[in-house]
């Protein structure tokens, strides 16, 4: 009948494997990856892989902290489950990254873009 308050869990680091792993999902949904010709040299290549750590280091930061929470949606009030990123990038005060409900990635309202490259939902 009413909605109910949002219950958030306490923000916990995450591992660097899962910050990769959730970055490289970013990208491939946004399809900000970087371009490599096959028949690319190494320093080319390395040239490449250097650019997406860059890109992944600024959409997840290395300080990236996650929170589960659950909350009711819609005229119905259904039950939505997701998890919030939070984290600074070098010099900026901690806010809210990114948001992931039913295993989709949205950026939050204050997220910087690069020429457009993420656009919010």
């Amino acid at each position: 009948m009413f909605k109910k308050k949002p219950q958030i869990k306490p923000l916990a680091p995450i591992r660097s494997s899962d910050r990769r792993k959730t970055a490289d999902s970013i990208i491939s949904t946004y399809g900000l990856q970087i371009p490599v010709k096959d028949d690319a040299s190494v320093e080319e290549k390395a040239t490449a892989t250097t650019e997406h750590t860059n890109l992944r280091n600024s959409l997840l930061p290395d300080n990236i902290q996650s929170a589960r929470f659950t909350t009711t949606h819609g005229p119905d009030l259904k039950q939505v489950s997701g998890t919030v990123y939070v984290g600074n990038h070098p010099g900026e005060d901690q806010r809210v990254l990114w948001f992931k409900i039913e295993e989709q990635m949205y950026p939050s309202g204050g997220y910087p873009t690069r020429s457009g490259m993420v656009t919010k939902y």
